[in-house]
This record gives C-alpha cells, structure tokens and sequence, in this order.
C-alpha cells in the first residue's frame, strides 16, 4: 500500500571499511570522493546530512526515505564509488565486505554530525 500521507524522518550512521583496513582513500581524492557518495545520494532522493572518514573507513549520516532500504543505498554507494576511485585515482581500490548501520534518533543528529565531520581529529586523540 503506497500513501502519500506518511511522516518519516528516519536517520542513519553508516560506517565501512576499505578491504583489509587498508588506508587507501588519500587526501588527494578524499574530496572528491565524498562529492561522489553525496551525488548518489542526492540522485536517489535521500538527504546527506554528513560525510567523513580516515585513510581506512568512511561514515555518512542520512535521512531517508522508509520506502528505501539501506542495503540498497549502500550496495550502490559502494559498488559506485569504487568503481569511481578505480577508474580516476587507484586501480586496485576496494571496500572491505559489510557495513555497520545505527539509527540516529532526532535529538542526537548534531552531536552525530559533528563526530563524523571531526573524524580526523579524533583519530588523532585515539591513535
């Protein structure tokens, strides 16, 4: 059944890895990377809220639909993406297997956005 009179507002921390724990996303296509991510999302109607990672895993905060389910949105966020870092930046590209996804209630959605967006930071002070 499919009704025009829903109110969702789902969130979600999404983190995953490079194959092996690698640290192969580099600063010189980091950016461009999450540009990339953030145009998938935006083409398939969800709502980026944040972006970030190190070297070796990536997060991303969403708000979408519950039509949409997030094995899709990250079966094609990863296969897309490194398809994109392959063929522009490093051949041998991968992400590791799996993902982790928690729901963000809507209370905690800047506190979650600042820690992703911090992610380098506090690397550095849990290294």
């Amino acid at each position: 059944m499919k009704s025009n009179h829903v109110y969702s507002k789902l969130y979600y921390h999404i983190v995953w890895k490079t194959k092996n724990k690698e640290p192969n996303i580099k600063n010189e296509f980091k950016k461009d990377l999450y540009l990339y991510i953030g145009q998938i999302i935006k083409t398939k109607g969800w709502h980026l809220i944040a972006i970030g990672g190190i070297e070796n895993h990536v997060h991303i905060l969403i708000q979408m639909q519950p039509q949409n389910t997030i094995s899709d949105l990250v079966c094609k966020i990863k296969s897309n993406s490194s398809r994109f870092i392959k063929l522009n930046f490093d051949s041998k590209f991968a992400w590791q297997e799996g993902y982790g996804v928690l729901t963000v209630d809507r209370h905690s959605v800047k506190r979650i956005k600042n820690y992703i967006l911090n992610q380098e930071e506090h690397h550095k002070i849990n290294i």
